[in-house]
């Protein structure tokens, strides 16, 4: 965070911000001082994280190795919304059907900790349901990806051919795939 940003933020929080005598500023309601060594957006020095745990939690441990079992890979996203996804899609995934329970363990939509956090308060069936009717739709949308990251890298490659010749001194076009 820039230190102006940072001041921004001192500011929103000072109830009755003065620059003293000394010309450093001071909230007169808590007598404290602004200091730029402290971040002031998220609470703590600059440099300094946030604790988060390193391990899931033993429930979350038991779903995440279920769900592996079953083909099913680990959850992306925080620590702390791993925890909190791997205990739903467990819960979830124990009243699905096995088709819908396969759905959800190998679709990629269904491997992050966002989509289980968010169907949280959904059905088993009603995730299951959304994920078959969806699966044809999104197994489309991954291969378009997968396409258009080609053509970006076969483009990127183009473009460092071009200027590899420009730089030799060679003229000669580059054919373009399409």
């Amino acid at each position: 965070m820039n230190s102006g940003r940072n001041f921004d933020a001192w500011m929103a929080q000072a109830d009755i911000p003065v620059k003293n005598e000394n010309g450093a500023w001071v909230d007169l309601e808590t007598g404290f001082h602004y200091d730029s060594s402290f971040n002031y957006a998220n609470g703590r020095p600059f440099g300094k994280k946030a604790e988060q745990p390193k391990e899931l939690g033993q429930k979350a441990s038991d779903g995440r190795a279920a769900a592996k079992m079953l083909g099913g890979k680990d959850l992306t996203g925080s620590m702390a919304q791993k925890e909190w996804a791997e205990k739903i899609r467990a819960s979830k995934l124990e009243r699905m059907t096995a088709g819908h329970a396969n759905l959800a363990l190998t679709m990629p939509v269904a491997a992050t900790a966002k989509f289980w956090i968010e169907a949280r308060f959904k059905r088993p069936d009603e995730i299951g349901a959304w994920l078959a009717e969806h699966h044809p739709m999104i197994e489309k949308l991954d291969e378009l990806r997968k396409v258009w990251e080609r053509s970006r890298e076969m483009s990127e490659l183009e473009h460092k051919i071009s200027m590899h010749k420009l730089r030799l001194g060679l003229s000669l076009p580059v054919k373009r795939s399409r």
